[in-house]
């Protein structure tokens, strides 16, 4: 029944709609559960059988497959100095972003390089959320726009 030479198994793609399918009856049979709608997006792969009989579409999705390794360090790379940006702007930068404030939210006019300084002449100490405190706040302040 399943290795026959008419079985519906026999190929890949037959197998990943097979596995579709019985991820949609699923989430149609336990509709009211959170955790299986999850297969909702296993529905989205279904359209990737037109693949298999479409020539074109089998050149692109081998060319795409082949340029996933380049992809991945090209992005490993851009990673890698991003790191190495954070580093520099934590060195730079710890601490110089955050700001001392009188009440009423008026900036003081004097400098004040510690929140100990700026609170023994009576301001409030406020942190910038994007700042270079840490490699991680560093990181996140790079992406932000």
């Amino acid at each position: 029944m399943l290795n026959g030479k008419k079985s519906y198994l026999k190929s890949m793609w037959n197998i990943l709609d097979f596995f579709i399918v019985i991820c949609s009856l699923l989430d149609f049979a336990a509709n009211s559960l959170k955790i299986f709608k999850v297969f909702r997006l296993i529905r989205a792969i279904r359209p990737l059988k037109v693949v298999t009989k479409n020539e074109g579409f089998k050149i692109v999705l081998a060319s795409l497959s082949l340029s996933i390794k380049d992809i991945i360090n090209g992005i490993l790379i851009t990673m890698l100095f991003f790191f190495i940006f954070s580093i520099m702007f934590v060195n730079l930068f710890k601490g110089k972003l955050n700001k001392c404030y009188q009440e009423g939210n008026v900036p003081m006019l004097e400098f004040y390089e510690s929140a100990q300084q700026c609170l023994n002449y009576g301001g409030v100490w406020e942190i910038n959320p994007y700042n270079y405190d840490s490699l991680p706040d560093s990181f996140m302040t790079l992406f932000h726009k």
